[in-house]
Parts: C-alpha cells; sequence; structure tokens
C-alpha cells in the first residue's frame, strides 16, 4: 500500500510556535562556536606539536578524536532530547561544552589533551541536532526554512570561522587560549538559550530513553528516511571533499595554505546570501527544492573541475557552497516531517550521524585521490553526488513515501 507525501508527514497535534528572530540569532550563535570546536585545532597543529613534543601527524588527532566522539554523541542526544525535551537537553548540552572546554585547556599531557577532546565532542554533540529538532518543531511554518538555512549556514560557516579565530587567539595567548575563551562563551550563551527557548512541549505519552535508543535503528526500515540519509552522506562527503581536494592539488592552492585559507573565506558570503533568499526559496516545494539545490551542487563540483586558477575555483567553491547551504535544510525539513513527532529528535541526530559520516570519510578518499590531478578527482566527486540526487529524487517519491512505525 502506497501513500501519498502529505499522508506520510508528521505533524504534533498542537504546535506551539516562537520568536523567530531571537531564536533563530541565539541558535546560531550557539550553533557557529559549538560545531567550530571540530574545526578550531587544525590552524593550531604546529603549536600543540611543539607543546608536546608530537609529530604533527599526531597532533592532528585532536581534531579526529573529537570527530568520532561527536559522532557518537549524536546518536544519544536525539532520542534524550525527545524523552526529556529539547530546551532542557540543549542547555545543558551548552553547559557541558563550556565545562568540557575549560577541562580541555588544563590538558597536562597529551594523552590527557586527546582524552579530553574526546569529552569535549561528546558534551557538543548534545546542541546542534536538538537545535534543528527544536526548529523543526516550535518554528512558525512560513520561517521554518529561513530558520533552518540560517543555523544550518553557521553550521559550514564555522569550519572558516573558527580556525581563523583560534589562531587570532593564539597570537594573543597561546593554544590552550581558544578553549578558555569558548568556555566563558558557551556558559553565557547556556544562559541565555535558558532564557530564550521556549519550556518543552508536555507529551501525553514519552518512551524511556532506553526505549528510544532502541528505537533508533527502526528508522532506517523506512524507504524514505534511508533514502534522505544516504544522500546526506554524499552531500558532505562532496563538500568536504572538494574542499581538501582544493587544498591538496587545486589550481594555485596547492601548496599555497595562505591563497586556500582566501578562497575558504571566498565562500563565506554564500552562507550569508542563500539565508537572505530563503523567504523565496520557502516558496518551493521541499522535494523540488531540495532536487534542485543537489543539481546546483554537482554542476558548481563538475564546474571546479574545469578551474584554471584560484580566482575561477574559489567561484566555483562559492557556488557549491550556495548549493549545500540549500540543501541541508531541505532534507532537515524533509526528515523532520516524515518522522513522528516522538521521535523527531532521534531522526534529526540520525541525520547529523550521517552528515559527519559524509565529512569523515571525505579527507581520506581526498587523499587517496590527489595522485588523480584535481580535474578528475572533481569530477568523480560530482558523478557520486548524482547518485546522491537520484537517492533523494527515488525517497521523496510517493511510491515510497511511507510512514514511520515507532
Amino acid at each position: 500500500m502506497t501513500t501519498s507525501p502529505t499522508s506520510a508527514l508528521h505533524h504534533d497535534p498542537a504546535p506551539s510556535s516562537v520568536p523567530t528572530i531571537r531564536t533563530v540569532a541565539a541558535l546560531s550563535a550557539a550553533s557557529l562556536l559549538v560545531v567550530g570546536q571540530l574545526y578550531a585545532t587544525l590552524p593550531l597543529l604546529n603549536e600543540l606539536s611543539a607543546a608536546f613534543g608530537v609529530s604533527v601527524d599526531a597532533a592532528a588527532w585532536t581534531s579526529s578524536v573529537f570527530g568520532f566522539a561527536y559522532a557518537a554523541g549524536m546518536l544519544i542526544a536525539g532520542p534524550v532530547s525527545d524523552v526529556l525535551g529539547r530546551r532542557r537537553v540543549a542547555v545543558c548540552g551548552l553547559a557541558a561544552a563550556a565545562t568540557a572546554s575549560l577541562i580541555v585547556s588544563l590538558a597536562p599531557t597529551f594523552p590527557a589533551l586527546l582524552a579530553t577532546r574526546a569529552l569535549q565532542g561528546f558534551a557538543a554533540a548534545f546542541f546542534p541536532p536538538v537545535a534543528l529538532a527544536y526548529l523543526t518543531e516550535r518554528i512558525d511554518e512560513r520561517h521554518r526554512t529561513t530558520a533552518l538555512t540560517t543555523v544550518i549556514s553557521s553550521f559550514l560557516a564555522a569550519a572558516v570561522v573558527a580556525p581563523l579565530s583560534a589562531q587570532a587567539l593564539a597570537a594573543v595567548g597561546d593554544w590552550r587560549t581558544w578553549f578558555q575563551v569558548s568556555a566563558l562563551v558557551l556558559l553565557v550563551l547556556a544562559g541565555l538559550h535558558l532564557r530564550v527557548l521556549r519550556p518543552d512541549i508536555r507529551r501525553k505519552k514519552s518512551a524511556s530513553v532506553g526505549t528510544q535508543l532502541v528505537r533508533l535503528p527502526r528508522l532506517l526500515r523506512s524507504a524514505r528516511l534511508s533514502g534522505l540519509y544516504l544522500t546526506t552522506i554524499t552531500v558532505m562527503w562532496a563538500f568536504v571533499g572538494v574542499s581538501t581536494l582544493a587544498q591538496l592539488t587545486g589550481p594555485g592552492t596547492a601548496d599555497h595554505p595562505a591563497t586556500m585559507q582566501a578562497v575558504r573565506i571566498a565562500t563565506l558570503p554564500a552562507c550569508l546570501l542563500i539565508p537572505l533568499l530563503a523567504p523565496a526559496l520557502a516558496r518551493v516545494p521541499a522535494r523540488r527544492r531540495l532536487i534542485t539545490a543537489l543539481a546546483v551542487t554537482a554542476a558548481a563540483i563538475a564546474t571546479a573541475a574545469f578551474a584554471t586558477g584560484p580566482y575561477t575555483l574559489a567561484i566555483a567553491l562559492a557556488a557549491m557552497t550556495a548549493g549545500v547551504v540549500a540543501t541541508a535544510p531541505a532534507l532537515v525539513e524533509t526528515i523532520g516531517a516524515t518522522s513522528q513527532p516522538a521521535q523527531r529528535g532521534s531522526a534529526t541526530a540520525l541525520y547529523g550521524f550521517t552528515l559527519f559520516v559524509g565529512a569523515s570519510l571525505a579527507a581520506p578518499t581526498a587523499v587517496a585521490a590527489q595522485g588523480l590531478g584535481f580535474p578528475t578527482g572533481a569530477a568523480g566527486i560530482a558523478a557520486v553526488l548524482t547518485l546522491g540526487i537520484i537517492s533523494a529524487t527515488a525517497a521523496t517519491h510517493p511510491q515510497v513515501a511511507e510512514p514511520v512505525k515507532s
């Protein structure tokens, strides 16, 4: 038996909308700093290497251990927020991240640094997916696309803003300064969110956290959700993969860190432009918006393969970034609407997990493919992203848009 796309969507019986501007501003600011922790140690590798007497390759694990713990934490954060409430988990997550950041700054040895970074990654994971679930449930439908686009743009902007900020703070103090400042700001943000976010929606019946964790894999029984998660993996794999490949073998950017940093900075306007266009984009049905944005992203990556220098490469990567910024909220909207309200946090957390899986697989793939050269590698990435377009197209087709059973 098949269902229409509309019948496959789930909504709260009595949603309570919240003020859009201050909610989005608070969530975006926190997301920028929380997600930025993942990238903050990248410009500090040489300093960490000197401070602890380890190789630069070993110092790079400070980013990896954060990422692994971050992914694991996301899978737990969603089900926990389904039971305890979005506001409570988001505020506690920010407070925990603040505490963990301070602990990182006190690490006396390199093994202790790795352990505390893992703790920080796990704590940080309790904010981003919960923030997206909160927006999906509480922002008025007229403003939801704009809200999601703005917050998700801060996720992507963090990859540029956080390394630059960490490097600037290290110049004033040392590598510990970033984490000390982060701890203070995150604590302030926790207090801010306690005031800005509205009390959680009371549900008539709520399963235990353990039950929600057991139910998490059942979401993959939905052909529609599975297809959307597969698309999510290809999107972030392509986004991070092309950027990494450009750093390794790009025209005018290979072996030129300053030029590559300038190219990255040139993508930031796309993170600002798409949220401004979000009200107009919201008029387009989510399915059409998703597939179109994916097509733009793939076309931009294919165009990057023909770049002859850093200027044309920057234009292509800016277009790719714009496509990803438009794609992500369409994915979140569709995933959130497809899942039942009682499992929306779990569904969004699984989205965050698959997003990170794609990003984690990208760098090793780019390193392995650098021998092919940038044009061939970029063309190959565009081809893989085409599979993501096919998956999204099939997943949102009415014949497979079945409701999810809890």
